[in-house]
């Protein structure tokens, strides 16, 4: 996900990697037809084939670009990251809560609103839980800095076989696992972010698609041999997905015909936040049609899609320029340290009595 980063040159194969991911992880979200109004079809099973591949590319590509970030000290994180995630996250997921008092656009908690709202830093929402995750990547990438980056990889794959196993740990909602899963893909990007960046620009497309054939081979080759799908089977799809995914973009980037992929990959918050509430309404409006003539029942899914980035786009243009809808408030930062005084360092508590008056 874009977040606050220095101005800095467009990399479009990057882009078209993170359009990619958004397009998926709303394709997913168009399946889960909270209000049941609508016929099912078979896109929740044909998403499932790319479980491996939605979540690790969306989250890689949300780490590219966080290592200068990670070299500032805290106070320089906080302030130039951390604080408009928190922001966003807060005003979002309040914003979802009180709309799902009348419509149900996400699963509900089952607590009262306020209690909701007071959990909101240890209890991640179900619509905007990926943005909880980033902050705390951050600060767990930061903590983890000093160390070896092989050191952190390790800690982080066993991370990721803990929560997907669930081996030691207590139970916990389906947003805390996620979060525990996809640290790794995260970290994975700071470690060869630079080095995959210098690389993608000199790739040709044929090169560039070998990773996503073999990734397309072993996913259906799994899946005609009934392959068990455990956390080994699952970890090493995941991480394949990862060159699959860079390789599908860099071909992509290369053809002006996908020019789209990484305009819409320019800016991926505002669909994240906004395709919720598109996803509702027009669940809502094709619910209103009574029976489905069943070659359109494929399409539904599709359509919904499409609706929630054309609405999510326009929404956005209209409200842009609202203060402190997409990012944070001017008041929102860290107090600035005061200066040090004139002609160097304050004075000591013993040199006090030798001032000259």
């Amino acid at each position: 996900m874009t977040t606050e980063a220095p101005v800095r040159t467009r990399e479009t194969w990057a882009d078209t990697a993170k359009g990619i991911a958004i397009i998926l992880v709303v394709l997913l979200h168009a399946e889960f037809d909270y209000l049941e109004v609508l016929p099912k079809w078979r896109w929740d099973e044909y998403s499932g084939v790319i479980e491996t591949f939605r979540m690790p590319l969306f989250f890689f590509t949300a780490g590219l670009f966080a290592q200068r970030a990670l070299a500032k000290d805290l106070r320089g994180l906080i302030d130039s990251r951390l604080l408009r995630l928190v922001w966003v996250y807060t005003l979002w997921t309040a914003v979802g809560l009180l709309v799902a008092q009348a419509i149900p656009f996400v699963a509900r908690t089952g607590l009262p609103l306020w209690e909701s709202l007071l959990l909101l830093p240890v209890w991640p929402n179900a619509a905007t839980w990926f943005v909880y995750a980033i902050v705390l990547y951050f600060v767990l990438a930061w903590l983890l800095r000093r160390l070896p980056m092989l050191v952190q990889l390790l800690l982080a794959v066993g991370v990721t076989v803990l929560f997907h196993t669930g081996r030691l740990l207590p139970p916990m909602t389906e947003e805390w696992v996620k979060i525990g899963e996809y640290f790794l893909f995260f970290l994975l990007a700071v470690a060869i972010g630079p080095r995959l960046r210098a690389l993608a620009p000199r790739v040709r497309a044929w090169q560039a698609l070998v990773a996503p054939m073999v990734y397309a081979g072993l996913v259906a080759a799994l899946r005609v041999a009934g392959a068990p799908q455990n956390v080994v089977v699952w970890l090493s799809m995941s991480l394949l997905a990862v060159p699959a995914g860079c390789g599908l973009a860099i071909a992509l980037s290369q053809a002006r015909a996908f020019g789209w992929l990484a305009r819409l990959g320019s800016d991926t918050l505002r669909v994240y936040l906004l395709h919720w509430y598109v996803l509702t309404l027009a669940t809502f409006l094709l619910g209103l049609v009574p029976v489905w003539p069943s070659a359109l029942v494929p399409l539904l899914v599709p359509a919904l899609v499409a609706a929630a980035f054309a609405g999510s786009l326009v929404v956005h243009r209209l409200v842009r320029h609202v203060p402190g809808l997409f990012d944070r408030p001017s008041w929102f930062r860290l107090p600035q340290p005061r200066p040090a005084p004139p002609g160097g360092a304050l004075p000591q508590a013993g040199d006090l009595g030798r001032a000259t008056p």
